[in-house]
C-alpha cells in the first residue's frame, strides 16, 4: 500500500485540494438553497474547477490527438523576482484546473488543454491485459482457449469505488486506462513498439526513456516533491450523498487495481465507524470546512490490487490532517470562498 504521504504530500494536491474545498463551499450554499447537485449529477464544482480536471505524468503520453508532439512550458516561464519551480507548479495546475482536456506534467514543464488520443490507450490496455494473461497461460501450461476481451470498462470497473455508478465516462475511461499504463510500464513500451513496427534496441528508443521518466516525482531544487508520479482524476460528480464537491481517483499506483479517492464528507459517527470503530470524535485537525452545523472531513478511501472487471469490496479508510498531511491554508481559502459566492460568515 503507498503511504498516505506518497499520495497527499505534494504541491499538486495542495492545490487540487485547495480548489475542491473551494468548491465545497459552493456546495455548501447550494444545498442551503436547496440547489445542489445529486450524487449522480455533474455540477458539483466550483468557479475555479468548473470542468474538473485530469493530472498525467506527460511521460506517458506520446503525442496528442491530431498526433502532434506536445508543447511543453517551462516551470519557470515567469522573470517575476523570487518565482520557483513550485510557484510554477502551482500556476499550471490553477489553470489545468479550469479548463477541459489534460495536464501533463514533465520534470523540466507543463502543458495544459492536450487532447488526449483516447483510442490509443484504450488499445494499449488492452493488449497490456493480453499479453499478460498469454504470459500466465505459457507460464502455467495452461489450454490457449478462447481469451477475454477485456475493453476499457472492464479497466475502468477495477479503478472505480463501488459506489461510482456509472463507470463509462470519457474522464473516468482514459483515466483508468493510463493508470493500467503507468502500472505495467514495460509491457506498455512493449505493446506501442509493437503497434508501431520498432524493431530495434527498445531501450534505446526516445519514448521508452520517456515512459521510464515517470517512475520518479518531480522536486525542486530543494528536494521538495511537487508532484508524484500517478494520474489525478477530478471529478464533477460528488457519487456520494454525503460528500459536497467532485471525487479525486488516484490511479496508476503499485499493481493494477490499486487506487485511492478522495472526497470531503460531513463529519458524522458512521464514518467515524468505518474510519476505527474505537474513536468516538474528529480531531481539530480533521475538520476541513465548518459553518453552522456542518463539518467537513477529508477522506481517503485505499483500494487493493484486482483484476480487470473485478473491485475487491474491502478498502482502508483513513482521515486527512490539514496540519500534517497537506499545506494549505483553510482560512485563506474560507475567506476566498465566502467572498466569491456571497455566504455570510
Amino acid at each position: 500500500m503507498v503511504s498516505k504521504k506518497e499520495l497527499v504530500g505534494t504541491v499538486v494536491m495542495d492545490e487540487v485540494i485547495s480548489v475542491t474545498l473551494d468548491a465545497c463551499w459552493k456546495m455548501l450554499d447550494y444545498r442551503k438553497k436547496g440547489i445542489m447537485p445529486k450524487p449522480e449529477e455533474e455540477g458539483a464544482t466550483g468557479d475555479l474547477n468548473n470542468k474538473g480536471a485530469l493530472i498525467i505524468p506527460g511521460g506517458i503520453v506520446p503525442v496528442d490527438s491530431d498526433q502532434k508532439k506536445v508543447s511543453i512550458t517551462p516551470y519557470m516561464s515567469s522573470s517575476r523576482s523570487g518565482f520557483s519551480k513550485a510557484d510554477g507548479m502551482r500556476l499550471c495546475i490553477r489553470e489545468g484546473l479550469r479548463y477541459d482536456n489534460a495536464t501533463l506534467l514533465y520534470h523540466d514543464g507543463y502543458a495544459v488543454g492536450v487532447n488526449l488520443d483516447n483510442g490509443f490507450f484504450n488499445k494499449m490496455s488492452r493488449q497490456i491485459f493480453t499479453m499478460k494473461t498469454l504470459a500466465r497461460k505459457k507460464r502455467n501450461k495452461m489450454p490457449s482457449e478462447q481469451q477475454p476481451d477485456i475493453d476499457s470498462s472492464m479497466v475502468s470497473i477495477s479503478q472505480c469505488p463501488r459506489f461510482m455508478k456509472n463507470v463509462n465516462g470519457s474522464k473516468t475511461k482514459i483515466s483508468s486506462v493510463i493508470g493500467a499504463c503507468l502500472t505495467e510500464r514495460e509491457l506498455y513500451h512493449k505493446a506501442f513498439a509493437y503497434s508501431f513496427g520498432i524493431t530495434f534496441d527498445i531501450k534505446n528508443d526516445p519514448f521508452y526513456k520517456s515512459i521510464r521518466s515517470t517512475e520518479e516525482p518531480i522536486k525542486d531544487d530543494s528536494n521538495n516533491i511537487l508532484a508524484a508520479p500517478y494520474v489525478i482524476a477530478c471529478h464533477t460528480t460528488r457519487y456520494r450523498e454525503e460528500a459536497y464537491a467532485g471525487i479525486i481517483r488516484i490511479l496508476g499506483i503499485g499493481e493494477f487495481g490499486e487506487f485511492a479517492n478522495i472526497t470531503f464528507e460531513r463529519a458524522t459517527n458512521t464514518l467515524l465507524q468505518e474510519v476505527d470503530g474505537v474513536r468516538d470524535a474528529y480531531n481539530p485537525d480533521e475538520i476541513f470546512l465548518e459553518h453552522g452545523d456542518t463539518k467537513l472531513v477529508g477522506v481517503l478511501r485505499y483500494y487493493p490490487k484486482t483484476t480487470p472487471g473485478k473491485r475487491k469490496a474491502r478498502e482502508s479508510t483513513l482521515l486527512l490532517s490539514h496540519k500534517k498531511d497537506l499545506s494549505i491554508d483553510l482560512e485563506e481559502i474560507a475567506g476566498e470562498a465566502q467572498e466569491r459566492y456571497k455566504i455570510l460568515s
